[in-house]
């Protein structure tokens, strides 16, 4: 079901299989939740001039978040990619997302951090990675985020970390 008001769009349940092409360009909050979607592609989010926060969670289906998915979202403050089930997110996910101040990807089955994900960034100030199967943070995979304030990594398979 596809649900709109002035600002806010909510894409909720098993009709929706792919990311709505007729999304409003004055939306600043998009929530696509308990859809059967497999994957995330580079050109599903565009021409969203105004998107602050993306929410994509209770996707249980959701395995495959390519690289580029969200090239095209410079104005996102807020990412939410929670309770899905991928387990590993692409080197340059986040790359051109220069307003990012939060992200979320807790409970997705993430089994490891890939050098990259999280380095130069100017904003991101918190990071939440609890409930997954991380066994590992790569060296490099977190750094050169000066405003960083909290990375929450409870709940994982990490018996060490490095310098």
């Amino acid at each position: 079901d596809l649900e709109k008001d002035d600002y806010s769009v909510r894409c909720n349940g098993p009709n929706i299989t792919a990311i709505p092409r007729d999304i409003p360009k004055n939306t600043t909050m998009l929530d696509i939740s308990f859809t059967p979607i497999t994957m995330l592609r580079k050109g599903d989010f565009v021409d969203l001039p105004n998107l602050k926060q993306l929410n994509v969670w209770w996707n249980l289906n959701l395995t495959v978040v390519e690289l580029g998915t969200f090239d095209n979202l410079p104005t996102i403050t807020s990412l939410g990619l929670f309770n899905n089930s991928f387990t590993k997110l692409p080197t340059g996910l986040l790359h051109n997302l220069k307003n990012l101040t939060t992200f979320d990807a807790h409970n997705s089955r993430l089994e490891m951090i890939q050098h990259g994900l999280f380095t130069d960034h100017p904003s991101i100030q918190e990071i939440n990675l609890i409930f997954n199967n991380i066994a590992e943070l790569e060296t490099g995979s977190i750094g050169g985020l000066p405003e960083l304030t909290k990375v929450n990594l409870q709940a994982n398979r990490l018996t060490s970390l490095n310098p």
